[in-house]
């Protein structure tokens, strides 16, 4: 079920590192992300904060079985300042490039 990443529309198909309120949010809002592989894994885990508009934690795994074969999952926990609830997806993903 599709539903708004910050201020810009998922498509439903994959979603990366959306954070795109900190541009609205003039405060003190911040990002840090790193990304290493690990055994064959590319893994990057990224949170920021934005000061009044809220918080989000992303964790993208992918691995490439062949060259034209790839999977990735992305787990993604946004906290909106005017929710009480965090909003949880959970994404897997099957790339076969010809």
């Amino acid at each position: 079920n599709d539903a708004l990443a910050g201020y810009i529309g998922v498509d439903g198909l994959y979603t990366s590192m959306w954070m795109q309120f900190a541009g609205n949010d003039v405060g003190s809002s911040y990002k840090v992300a790193a990304s290493t592989d690990i055994n064959g894994v590319s893994t990057s885990v990224a949170y920021a904060d934005f000061d009044e508009a809220g918080k989000e934690f992303d964790l993208i795994l992918g691995y490439s079985y062949t060259d034209a074969i790839s999977f990735d999952a992305i787990f993604t926990n946004t906290n909106y300042a005017e929710d009480e609830e965090d909003d949880k997806a959970f994404e897997f993903i099957a790339t076969y490039k010809f």
